[in-house]
Formats: C-alpha cells, sequence, structure tokens
C-alpha cells in the first residue's frame, strides 16, 4: 500500500491503469508477470492488489476520489506517509475510519465497552482474492477428511453401498437404481453388480 500512496503525485488525479504502468518497474515485473491471473476469477494479480490497496487506503481516508475510477492522495495521506515507515492493516488500524470499516463489530465492541467475543486482527499478506481462494482451499481439504473420517467409521455394507452409489453417478449402467449390492458371504468379494445394456 505505501508504494501507491507514494506514487500519487499531489494534485492529481490517478487510475489503476496508469498505476500499474508506474508501479510495475519498481517490483521490477516482467510483462509476463502483469499477465498473470487468478485460478478462479482469471483476473489480474497486480492489477487486483492495486485495486484492493487504493479500496484500503480510501477506506483509511489517505485517498479520495472525486470522479468515478480516479483518485488522488490528500492531505492526511501525505501526512501519514511522513509518519509511518510501512501501511499495511495493522499502522491502517491507528485510523478510526479503517477501524470502522474493516472491523466493525471489534469497533461496536469497544464503544459499548462490553466485551461478547474475541476478535483477532489479522494482517493478511495475500489480497482478499487470495484469501478467498486459500479459504476455500483450506474449506476443501476440511471436508474431504470430514468424509474419509466418516466413511471409514461406517460398516462394511455401507461402504459396498457408496462403492456402487459412486460409480453409478460416473454414469455406468443405465438409471441410478440399476445396480444391485450382493454384500453376501459368498459373493467371491464382489460387492455389486452394475448390469450393461
Amino acid at each position: 500500500m505505501r508504494p501507491l500512496l507514494e506514487a500519487c503525485e499531489i494534485g492529481k488525479e490517478h487510475n489503476a491503469s496508469e498505476m500499474v504502468r508506474k508501479l510495475a518497474p519498481r517490483f521490477s515485473l516482467t510483462q509476463e508477470d502483469l499477465s498473470k491471473r487468478h485460478d478462479k476469477s482469471k483476473s489480474l494479480i497486480f492489477q487486483g492488489r492495486i485495486g484492493w490497496a487504493k479500496v484500503y487506503l480510501q477506506k483509511a481516508g489517505l485517498l479520495e476520489s472525486k470522479s468515478r475510477g480516479y483518485f488522488s492522495i490528500n492531505d492526511e495521506g501525505v501526512q501519514f506517509l511522513k509518519t509511518h515507515n510501512e501501511v499495511h492493516n495493522e499502522s491502517l488500524s491507528s485510523l478510526a475510519k479503517f477501524r470502522e470499516w474493516k472491523y466493525p463489530e471489534k469497533e461496536s465492541i469497544l464503544l459499548n465497552e462490553t466485551p461478547r467475543m474475541d476478535l483477532t486482527i489479522v494482517d493478511l499478506e495475500n489480497d482478499p482474492q487470495e484469501s478467498m481462494e486459500e479459504a476455500y482451499r483450506v474449506i476443501r481439504k476440511e471436508l474431504k477428511d470430514k468424509l474419509l473420517s466418516n466413511i471409514l467409521e461406517q460398516n462394511p455394507s455401507f461402504f459396498e453401498k457408496l462403492v456402487l452409489d459412486v460409480i453409478l453417478s460416473l454414469g455406468y449402467g443405465d438409471s441410478f437404481s440399476s445396480g444391485e449390492i450382493l454384500g453376501k458371504s459368498s459373493d467371491g468379494g464382489v460387492d455389486g453388480v452394475i448390469p450393461e445394456f
């Protein structure tokens, strides 16, 4: 966020595309780097980071926007640069506007002086898009682990039915009800049968 603030010229309006061009050399980014996209949304990663930095700085009251798509640094932004070597969630949290926007529940708790829940402020290195994708990966992994754990707790007949259901859901057989679970002691290790038509 600090490089974005520093790149803003006092009294001049800027847009995100201009900031991509101004800041790319500062981070030694190649055209290939600038073309990288998020896996899920396919949005450009670096342009997205600039967009989110702009939103955070605006919410903190350090940037202002007088026309759609354009922004400029204000006096508060200039002063903040002079007094803060680093600009991130933790340093922005010293500003009431930012706290009210980013942590509204924590602000209301502080104002009411009635602790209702334990809220932790996390300074994420990723932009919100990357954080959402990481959260999605974590949730999927936890779900897979939970499903596997639940399956392993079941009896053998449940597992036989599950195997048959999975194979039928993959499109084998003529309908979802066309399979037959054998599950007998003399089935020769065959759990089920799906007729081919």
